[in-house]
């Protein structure tokens, strides 16, 4: 499938800027169930956000979101933060490591300033929105909050197109 887009409106997994905040569209999880049969492409959804808030980065969620946030974090130069709690999970998914590590969500990960953040709504159409974590530093890597608050280094896991 090939597709194009107005430079303007452009959005690379390169920009996010310390300070942002992590932000999803949909839900995680549970793609073995068929999740990934029956999706909807985020196209209204991300034509809303590039023309309404200034997006410093986004990917979409295809490899499973924590090679996702990987793949953002490298591009950037940042480091993230993520809370486990927050990440939204579909019906299907059995566990947040299943939210994290399944794949085929095809969702939007973006990075926005704390100003745009906290005018998003709560969802663009049918679409929730919601806030998972933040960048906090320069260079790379994921960090997740568990439920219990310890801060651990999320692996660099998930499906791979080709070897790095």
């Amino acid at each position: 499938m090939l597709g194009s887009v107005e430079k303007n409106k452009l959005c690379l997994r390169q920009g996010a800027k310390v300070g942002d905040i992590i932000m999803v569209t949909g839900d995680f999880g549970g793609s073995i169930k068929g999740k990934h049969l029956k999706f909807t492409p985020r196209l209204k959804e991300s034509r809303f956000l590039a023309d309404n808030f200034k997006i410093n980065a986004m990917i979409d969620v295809s490899d499973g979101l924590a090679a996702d946030l990987w793949q953002l974090s490298r591009a950037s130069g940042v480091r993230l933060r993520v809370e486990a709690l927050r990440i939204p999970l579909a019906p299907a998914a059995g566990s947040v490591n299943s939210a994290l590590m399944d794949g085929e969500d095809f969702e939007l990960l973006f990075a926005v300033s704390r100003r745009d953040a906290a005018r998003m709504p709560r969802r663009v159409g049918s679409c929730p929105v919601t806030r998972i974590g933040q960048v906090v530093g320069r260079g790379q890597g994921v960090e997740l909050i568990d439920r219990r608050g310890r801060i651990t280094v999320l692996r660099h896991t998930g499906f791979t197109h080709f070897d790095e």
